[in-house]
């Protein structure tokens, strides 16, 4: 479960800006709080997805692979 302050932050995110409280609310019932340490891979290109990330805190690298030897930082 996410801790008071997190819902403060997702209801000043565009995303979530516009949901009602309710809304909101079921959307911080289905959230928990992960921390992950520098340099942890938090999802892969292809990989399928079933959860949406929100950093909330800190920096990510996004990168992309381009063929099996190259790969490019998006962001």
């Amino acid at each position: 479960m996410l801790r008071e302050d997190s819902y403060a932050q997702l209801r000043e995110m565009p995303i979530f800006g516009g949901l009602s409280d309710t809304e909101l609310d079921k959307v911080v019932s289905l959230s928990t709080d992960v921390e992950v340490a520098a340099g942890e891979l938090v999802v892969r290109q292809d990989d399928l997805a079933s959860e949406l990330f929100v950093i909330r805190q800190g920096k990510v690298e996004v990168v992309i692979d381009i063929d099996e030897k190259h790969e490019r930082v998006l962001s």
